[in-house]
């Protein structure tokens, strides 16, 4: 889709931009891609226990917080 392709890659050549998350809507999945000195690192979050960890801003989330 255009979101996952076209679109991530406009948005993965802004240099301030440190992360580009993706929420799906219909099913629990989180995509979190995560910039790195080396690249972008990609973790799929798709487990109510399993938790988000962004830095900077410091936000820890939930996926069952999340799809509350």
């Amino acid at each position: 889709s255009y979101d996952r392709a076209e679109k991530r890659d406009l948005y993965f050549a802004l240099p301030s931009l440190r992360y580009y998350v993706m929420i799906w809507q219909n099913s629990m999945r989180v995509d979190v891609f995560s910039k790195t000195p080396h690249g972008w690192l990609f973790e799929v979050f798709s487990q109510e226990q399993q938790i988000i960890r962004l830095q900077n801003p410091d936000i820890q989330l939930s996926l069952q917080q999340l799809y509350r």
